[in-house]
Protein backbone atom coordinates (compact mmCIF):
# COMPACT_ATOMS: atom_id res chain seq x y z
CA UNK A 1 0.00 0.00 0.00
CA UNK A 2 1.47 3.40 -0.93
CA UNK A 3 2.01 6.08 1.73
CA UNK A 4 -0.84 8.50 2.29
CA UNK A 5 1.25 11.40 0.99
CA UNK A 6 4.55 11.38 -0.86
CA UNK A 7 6.75 13.98 -2.54
CA UNK A 8 9.25 12.84 -5.13
CA UNK A 9 12.25 14.91 -6.21
CA UNK A 10 10.32 18.14 -5.71
CA UNK A 11 12.01 21.37 -6.74
CA UNK A 12 10.45 24.79 -6.49
CA UNK A 13 11.46 28.38 -7.08
CA UNK A 14 9.37 31.48 -7.43
CA UNK A 15 11.13 32.71 -10.56
CA UNK A 16 13.91 31.61 -12.91
CA UNK A 17 16.16 34.31 -11.53
CA UNK A 18 15.92 33.00 -7.96
CA UNK A 19 17.66 30.01 -6.37
CA UNK A 20 15.70 26.85 -5.65
CA UNK A 21 13.62 27.15 -2.46
CA UNK A 22 13.10 23.38 -2.54
CA UNK A 23 15.86 21.45 -4.28
CA UNK A 24 15.14 17.79 -5.00
CA UNK A 25 13.18 16.87 -1.87
CA UNK A 26 11.75 13.38 -1.47
CA UNK A 27 9.71 12.38 1.58
CA UNK A 28 6.90 9.97 2.39
CA UNK A 29 4.27 10.37 5.08
CA UNK A 30 2.10 7.65 6.61
CA UNK A 31 -1.29 8.03 8.27
CA UNK A 32 -1.29 7.88 12.05
CA UNK A 33 2.01 9.71 12.53
CA UNK A 34 3.34 13.15 13.41
CA UNK A 35 6.21 14.42 11.26
CA UNK A 36 8.26 17.38 12.46
CA UNK A 37 10.18 19.67 10.14
CA UNK A 38 12.67 22.18 11.52
CA UNK A 39 14.03 25.13 9.61
CA UNK A 40 15.08 28.72 10.08
CA UNK A 41 12.76 31.48 8.96
CA UNK A 42 13.04 31.73 5.18
CA UNK A 43 14.24 28.14 4.81
CA UNK A 44 11.21 27.11 2.73
CA UNK A 45 9.05 25.36 5.32
CA UNK A 46 5.93 27.24 4.26
CA UNK A 47 6.64 26.61 0.58
CA UNK A 48 7.03 22.90 1.29
CA UNK A 49 3.65 22.73 3.04
CA UNK A 50 1.96 24.68 0.24
CA UNK A 51 3.34 22.19 -2.29
CA UNK A 52 2.19 19.26 -0.14
CA UNK A 53 -1.28 20.80 0.10
CA UNK A 54 -1.56 21.23 -3.66
CA UNK A 55 -1.67 25.03 -3.35
CA UNK A 56 1.62 25.37 -5.25
CA UNK A 57 2.55 23.25 -8.26
CA UNK A 58 6.17 21.98 -8.05
CA UNK A 59 8.54 23.37 -10.67
CA UNK A 60 9.84 19.80 -10.97
CA UNK A 61 8.90 16.49 -9.35
CA UNK A 62 5.49 15.43 -8.10
CA UNK A 63 3.24 15.07 -5.09
CA UNK A 64 1.34 11.80 -4.69
CA UNK A 65 -1.80 11.21 -2.64
CA UNK A 66 -2.25 7.48 -2.02
CA UNK A 67 0.10 6.75 -4.91
CA UNK A 68 -1.66 8.94 -7.47
CA UNK A 69 -0.65 12.45 -8.61
CA UNK A 70 -2.27 14.99 -6.32
CA UNK A 71 -2.78 17.49 -9.15
CA UNK A 72 -5.08 14.98 -10.89
CA UNK A 73 -7.22 14.70 -7.74
CA UNK A 74 -7.78 18.42 -7.28
CA UNK A 75 -9.94 20.20 -6.35
CA UNK A 76 -11.84 17.34 -4.66
CA UNK A 77 -8.75 16.27 -2.68
CA UNK A 78 -8.74 19.61 -0.86
CA UNK A 79 -11.48 18.16 1.34
CA UNK A 80 -8.85 15.74 2.68
CA UNK A 81 -6.12 18.28 3.41
CA UNK A 82 -6.12 21.04 6.00
CA UNK A 83 -3.34 23.61 6.26
CA UNK A 84 -2.71 26.14 9.02
CA UNK A 85 -0.72 29.17 7.88
CA UNK A 86 1.87 30.90 10.04
CA UNK A 87 -0.21 34.06 9.88
CA UNK A 88 -3.79 33.10 10.81
CA UNK A 89 -5.11 36.50 9.77
CA UNK A 90 -5.03 35.43 6.12
CA UNK A 91 -7.39 32.56 6.98
CA UNK A 92 -10.11 34.37 8.94
CA UNK A 93 -12.85 36.11 7.00
CA UNK A 94 -16.11 35.35 8.81
CA UNK A 95 -17.75 37.78 11.27
CA UNK A 96 -17.74 35.55 14.36
CA UNK A 97 -15.65 32.68 15.66
CA UNK A 98 -18.61 30.30 15.36
CA UNK A 99 -19.12 31.28 11.73
CA UNK A 100 -15.39 30.84 11.07
CA UNK A 101 -15.19 27.35 12.53
CA UNK A 102 -18.46 26.30 10.91
CA UNK A 103 -17.53 27.61 7.46
CA UNK A 104 -15.86 24.40 6.21
CA UNK A 105 -18.54 22.06 7.56
CA UNK A 106 -21.25 24.28 6.03
CA UNK A 107 -19.86 23.43 2.60
CA UNK A 108 -20.26 19.72 3.35
CA UNK A 109 -23.11 19.20 5.82
CA UNK A 110 -26.56 20.56 6.78
CA UNK A 111 -26.56 23.60 9.06
CA UNK A 112 -27.35 21.67 12.27
CA UNK A 113 -24.45 19.28 11.67
CA UNK A 114 -22.11 22.13 10.73
CA UNK A 115 -22.87 24.03 13.94
CA UNK A 116 -22.51 20.86 16.00
CA UNK A 117 -19.07 20.19 14.50
CA UNK A 118 -18.02 23.78 15.12
CA UNK A 119 -19.04 23.67 18.78
CA UNK A 120 -17.43 20.25 19.34
CA UNK A 121 -14.17 21.38 17.76
CA UNK A 122 -14.13 24.57 19.83
CA UNK A 123 -14.59 22.47 22.99
CA UNK A 124 -11.81 20.14 21.89
CA UNK A 125 -9.42 23.09 21.71
CA UNK A 126 -10.78 24.80 24.81
CA UNK A 127 -12.07 27.87 22.98
CA UNK A 128 -15.84 27.48 23.36
CA UNK A 129 -15.80 30.78 25.27
CA UNK A 130 -14.73 32.54 22.06
CA UNK A 131 -17.59 31.32 19.85
CA UNK A 132 -19.62 34.53 19.93
CA UNK A 133 -16.63 36.86 19.64
CA UNK A 134 -16.00 38.82 16.43
CA UNK A 135 -12.90 37.42 14.74
CA UNK A 136 -11.52 40.96 14.46
CA UNK A 137 -11.43 41.27 18.27
CA UNK A 138 -9.15 38.27 18.82
CA UNK A 139 -5.49 38.38 19.82
CA UNK A 140 -2.97 36.90 17.41
CA UNK A 141 -2.74 33.70 19.47
CA UNK A 142 -6.53 33.41 19.62
CA UNK A 143 -6.71 33.86 15.85
CA UNK A 144 -4.21 31.05 15.42
CA UNK A 145 -6.15 28.54 17.48
CA UNK A 146 -9.44 29.58 15.84
CA UNK A 147 -7.83 29.05 12.43
CA UNK A 148 -6.75 25.59 13.60
CA UNK A 149 -10.30 24.85 14.73
CA UNK A 150 -11.63 25.93 11.32
CA UNK A 151 -9.50 23.19 9.77
CA UNK A 152 -10.24 20.41 12.24
CA UNK A 153 -13.99 21.01 12.09
CA UNK A 154 -14.26 19.46 8.62
CA UNK A 155 -12.15 16.43 9.66
CA UNK A 156 -9.37 16.27 7.02
CA UNK A 157 -7.16 13.19 6.73
CA UNK A 158 -4.00 15.30 6.41
CA UNK A 159 -3.25 18.20 8.76
CA UNK A 160 -0.35 20.50 7.81
CA UNK A 161 0.59 22.95 10.58
CA UNK A 162 2.99 25.81 9.93
CA UNK A 163 4.43 26.87 13.29
CA UNK A 164 1.18 26.10 15.15
CA UNK A 165 2.53 26.83 18.66
CA UNK A 166 3.92 30.32 18.09
CA UNK A 167 2.22 33.16 19.98
CA UNK A 168 0.04 30.79 22.01
CA UNK A 169 -0.59 31.07 25.75
CA UNK A 170 1.10 28.10 27.54
CA UNK A 171 -2.25 26.53 28.46
CA UNK A 172 -3.45 26.69 24.86
CA UNK A 173 -0.09 25.41 23.63
CA UNK A 174 -0.56 22.36 25.85
CA UNK A 175 -4.06 21.80 24.43
CA UNK A 176 -2.79 22.03 20.85
CA UNK A 177 0.01 19.55 21.58
CA UNK A 178 -2.52 17.13 23.07
CA UNK A 179 -4.74 17.57 20.01
CA UNK A 180 -1.84 16.87 17.65
CA UNK A 181 -1.13 13.62 19.49
CA UNK A 182 -4.82 12.70 19.47
CA UNK A 183 -5.10 13.35 15.72
CA UNK A 184 -2.30 10.89 15.02
CA UNK A 185 -4.01 8.39 17.31
CA UNK A 186 -7.15 8.79 15.21
CA UNK A 187 -5.20 7.83 12.09
CA UNK A 188 -4.57 11.31 10.75
CA UNK A 189 -1.33 12.39 9.13
CA UNK A 190 0.06 15.47 10.89
CA UNK A 191 3.05 17.54 9.70
CA UNK A 192 4.34 20.26 12.03
CA UNK A 193 6.97 22.89 11.20
CA UNK A 194 8.95 25.06 13.59
CA UNK A 195 12.12 27.18 13.60
CA UNK A 196 12.85 25.97 17.13
CA UNK A 197 13.34 22.36 18.21
CA UNK A 198 12.00 23.26 21.65
CA UNK A 199 8.64 24.22 20.12
CA UNK A 200 7.76 20.84 18.63
CA UNK A 201 5.55 17.96 19.75
CA UNK A 202 7.53 15.57 21.96
CA UNK A 203 6.42 12.58 19.93
CA UNK A 204 7.58 12.92 16.33
CA UNK A 205 7.63 9.80 14.17
CA UNK A 206 10.44 11.51 12.31
CA UNK A 207 12.29 14.78 12.64
CA UNK A 208 13.82 16.50 9.63
CA UNK A 209 15.70 19.74 9.00
CA UNK A 210 15.09 21.87 5.92
CA UNK A 211 18.25 23.74 5.00
CA UNK A 212 19.28 25.36 1.71
CA UNK A 213 16.47 23.60 -0.11
CA UNK A 214 17.46 20.13 1.12
CA UNK A 215 15.92 17.85 3.71
CA UNK A 216 18.11 16.21 6.34
CA UNK A 217 16.39 13.52 8.40
CA UNK A 218 17.55 13.39 12.00
CA UNK A 219 18.10 9.86 13.34
CA UNK A 220 16.05 8.74 16.29
CA UNK A 221 12.68 10.38 15.80
CA UNK A 222 10.44 9.92 18.83
CA UNK A 223 7.58 7.57 18.11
Amino acid sequence: MPPLLEIREVRYRYSREQPWILDGISMSFEAGHVYCILGENGSGKTTLLLVMAGLLEPSEGEVLLEGKPLREQLPSARRRIGILFQNPEVMLFNPTVLDEIAYGPRQLFPEDEARKRAVETAKRLGIEGLLNRPTTSLSFGEKKIVALASILSYDPDIVLLDEPLSNLHPSRKKRVLETISDLAGEGKLVVVTSPDENVLPSKCSSKSILRRGKIITVPGGHG
